[in-house]
């Protein structure tokens, strides 16, 4: 992603504010009780999902003022957290719907 340094701040509010409301919503669904069956899938996705909202702010913040590098590693990590909540998403509704 190419911005430049000037706008870089500017970048960065946004997406803090998108994290922001992703937080909100882990926050909501953690306060979910799950059917007992499904518990350890549940727990395995609201863990990822807080990981998310952790990588998330790691981007948002070498986005701010991190070298290339860095900013490339808190992107990678970010989208392997993307990754993990996607894949335990799946795995609860798979529960669920049986």
């Amino acid at each position: 992603m190419q911005i430049p340094r000037k706008h870089r701040s500017a970048v960065a509010r946004l997406v803090r504010q998108e994290v922001g409301a992703l937080a909100t919503t882990a926050i909501a669904i953690e306060r979910l009780r799950p059917p007992s069956e499904v518990k350890g899938l549940f727990a395995r996705y609201t863990a990822a999902y807080a990981t998310l909202i952790r990588a998330l702010e790691g981007f948002t913040s070498a986005l701010e003022d991190a070298s290339t590098q860095e900013f490339l590693r808190a992107s990678d990590q970010a989208q392997a957290a993307t990754s993990a909540v996607h894949t335990a998403e799946e795995d609860l509704a798979r529960a669920l719907r049986s």
